[in-house]
């Protein structure tokens, strides 16, 4: 079995690796109060989906049995890049910037997408739970605790 996944954010993500998409750049800059860019209109649909929902189609899946099969796993909702750039400038305290896409940018857009999930939803009875407005902020708070958790002084124990 197959599962192919769009947009995945939540705690653990590798936020300083290259390629691992805009939800990670908004996440990062969120937690350093840094400003969230949008390129383009930000009308670009994407369906962004909690890793939490991914962990269960893949434990769904890991219980399946029967022939080679691919399904899509994808947010509860469609949102525009600008809805989701909104959500993430508000849970970080953060501005947001407009920017035009530049040449190189444009080229390699693509546009809208949004997963079709209806077969792993039929099959598996699979549904994403967690939409990106409580999500973001969640992971958001979660990577501040364990920040806390690090830079905090040993207690001394007796």
């Amino acid at each position: 079995i197959v599962l192919r996944l769009t947009n995945v954010y939540g705690s653990r993500m590798a936020l300083n690796a290259k390629a691992q998409g805009f939800l990670g750049v908004y996440l990062r800059n969120a937690l350093g109060g840094q400003p969230i860019q949008i390129r383009g209109g930000g009308k670009q649909l994407r369906d962004p989906v909690h890793v939490s929902d991914v962990v269960d189609a893949f434990l769904l899946a890991g219980l399946a049995s029967g022939t080679s099969r691919v399904f899509n796993v994808g947010g509860p909702e469609a949102l525009e890049i600008r809805q989701i750039a909104k959500i993430a400038a508000a849970a970080g305290g953060c501005e947001i910037l407009w920017r035009e896409f530049d040449y190189a940018e444009k080229a390699i857009d693509i546009g809208s997408y949004r997963a079709n999930v209806s077969r792993i939803a039929r099959e598996f009875k699979w549904k994403p739970r967690i939409r990106f407005a409580e999500g973001f902020p969640a992971v958001l708070r979660s990577y501040k605790n364990e920040a806390q958790l690090v830079t905090r002084p040993a207690m001394a124990v007796s």
